[in-house]
């Protein structure tokens, strides 16, 4: 899931909310004298604080530092290896890498 801060031209206070990643590539284009502060993935879920894995159109993985470092590329639906279409948190898998940058991604429940 993307986390946005939104500022409205006029406005003080930073408007937030918490879009999927389709809805984004939306709002950017429906208002354009809006500025985004913050524009990223989120790392952890909360509560609990596990590690939240990013699934692509082509069926591969993303950690969130790699979904984060290709965040144009994540929202452009053309790109099967890196448009995330769902999130996930890694419950028991201990052989779960980034296909990406092939960092292990923990397992919320350890290892036995």
């Amino acid at each position: 899931m993307l986390k946005h801060v939104l500022l409205q031209p006029s406005s003080p206070e930073p408007i937030k909310w918490y879009d999927p990643a389709d809805r984004a590539r939306e709002i950017l284009d429906q208002f354009p004298d809006f500025t985004f502060s913050h524009l990223e993935y989120e790392s952890h879920a909360w509560p609990g604080g596990y590690e939240i894995s990013y699934l692509v159109k082509d069926g591969g993985v993303l950690c969130h530092q790699c979904a984060n470092r290709e965040l144009e590329r994540t929202l452009d639906p053309d790109d099967a290896q890196f448009h995330i279409v769902a999130s996930d948190i890694n419950y028991e898998d201990s052989d779960l890498f980034c296909d990406h940058c092939n960092r292990r991604i923990e397992p919320a429940y350890g290892e036995e």
